[in-house]
C-alpha cells in the first residue's frame, strides 16, 4: 500500500548515521514516486504529517475463537 503516508520501518540505513528507513511515498510526492521500493532515511525524531506507521500482526499470533 502506498500513497497515504511514508511508513517507518525497523530498518536502518547503512553508513548514514543510523537513520531509520521510510518506505512507500505519501501524498506529498509525485505519482511516479509512489512505489513500495522507494526508501528514504530520516532520524527517528523527525515528525511530519505525511509520516506514519503500519501496525501488523502475524497470523500465528492470532488465536481462533
Amino acid at each position: 500500500m502506498v500513497g497515504n503516508v511514508w511508513e517507518w520501518t525497523s530498518d536502518r540505513r547503512e553508513g548514514d548515521g543510523g537513520r531509520r528507513v521510510l518506505r512507500g511515498g505519501a501524498w506529498d510526492v509525485e505519482a511516479w514516486n509512489l512505489r513500495p521500493g522507494l526508501r528514504h532515511g530520516l532520524t527517528a525524531d523527525t515528525r511530519y504529517p505525511f509520516i506514519g506507521f503500519r501496525v501488523g500482526l502475524t497470523v500465528d499470533q492470532v488465536s481462533a475463537p
